[in-house]
């Protein structure tokens, strides 16, 4: 096989596999592999024999599944995740192939779910969770995915009803409790979700 230039490698059915440059026996520079079905699978850049630089990868329905920057074969800088049916669902910073910075996630139905900090894949730090119908949830600080720390709670109409602190997704420490009106029915301490009389 030639040590550097062009290639095509073929599955053994017969399908195209890869076609794209090879340098000292590794797919490298740009070039295009597909599934055994001949659908496109991925086409951007490759250095030995991984993906890496910007690239493009697709769902075997042939919808985009990836694009952005690769490092050894891992989604890592700046990137954008769609689900199988091509909706968007993470668009923000990556770091070996998980959701890891500034970012944003969303619904199915295309509305934001999610936007801040994350880490690993995980909500971290300081974030905002929305409801489905675009309404503000929630903002403040997380922890691997929880509520963790100061933060405010919203009802789905947008009215605050909570805001204090929490641990481990639970109302726990100090915090406000307000009705409807934004009259504030009960300040002190919570524990587990539930109000420490």
């Amino acid at each position: 096989m030639n040590s550097q230039g062009k290639v095509k490698q073929y599955y053994e059915n017969g399908q195209l596999g890869y076609e794209g440059g090879f340098l000292n026996n590794e797919w490298s520079g740009q070039g295009k592999t597909y599934y055994e079905n001949g659908q496109l699978r991925y086409e951007g850049g490759f250095l030995n024999g991984l993906r890496s630089g910007y690239g493009k990868a697709y769902w075997e329905n042939g919808n985009l599944k990836y694009e952005g920057s690769y490092l050894n074969s891992l989604p890592s800088g700046q990137g954008k995740e769609y689900r199988e049916n091509g909706d968007l669902w993470y668009e923000g910073n990556w770091t070996n192939g998980k959701w890891s910075g500034q970012g944003k996630a969303y619904w199915e139905s295309g509305e934001l779910l999610y936007e801040g900090n994350l880490l690993n894949g995980e909500f971290e730090g300081q974030g905002k969770t929305y409801y489905e119908n675009g309404q503000l949830g929630y903002e403040g600080s997380y922890l691997n995915d929880l509520r963790n720390g100061q933060g405010k709670a919203y009802s789905e109409n947008g009215k605050l009803w909570y805001e204090g602190n929490y641990l481990n997704g639970e109302m726990s420490g100090q915090g406000k409790f307000y009705d409807e009106n934004g009259k504030v029915l009960y300040d002190g301490n919570w524990a587990n979700d539930e109000m420490v009389k």
